[in-house]
């Protein structure tokens, strides 16, 4: 008994929790992302990749900085057009930090290089638009277009 409570414990423990609460989830309805003017160089002035451009990928991410959606790898000009997000993006209910973070991607996604996240948003915010707009700190802007409309 008392190993089928620790193998319980164990197994708890490593799934995690991001919220407190509810254990609801609800989907995110997004329908695509598209991310405009990503910094060419990084802060410092260096090029990102020294063959040239970024590898770039991103991420849908929880208040706690762990994706909860990941592209796949795309070129700056596949960032300019809308990026569809072929299923549904689910979040604990309770959670409102959400945000997208955008990545060069480099010998491994440990070692990826973040170029640019956006401000927070919720669910509840993007089912009551069509789209939002968020900035990042710097020139880059991300879109998300709702597919609730």
């Amino acid at each position: 008994m008392k190993a089928l409570a620790l193998t319980a414990l164990g197994a708890l423990a490593l799934t995690g929790c991001d919220f407190s609460g509810s254990s609801d989830f609800v989907a995110i309805p997004v329908a695509n992302v598209q991310i405009d003017n990503l910094p060419a160089m990084q802060p410092d002035g260096t090029p990102w990749d020294a063959d040239g451009a970024p590898e770039v990928f991103f991420e849908i991410q929880n208040s706690a900085g762990r994706a909860i959606w990941r592209s796949e790898q795309l070129s700056e000009a596949q960032l300019a057009q809308p990026i569809a997000i072929p299923e549904a993006v689910e979040v604990a209910s309770a959670t409102t930090g959400v945000t997208v973070a955008v990545f060069d991607f480099d010998t491994n996604l440990f070692e990826s290089q973040l170029m640019a996240r956006s401000t927070s948003f919720s669910a509840s915010e993007l089912s009551a638009a069509s789209q939002l707009t968020l900035s990042t700190g710097n020139e880059t802007t991300v879109t998300i277009r709702s597919a609730a409309q």
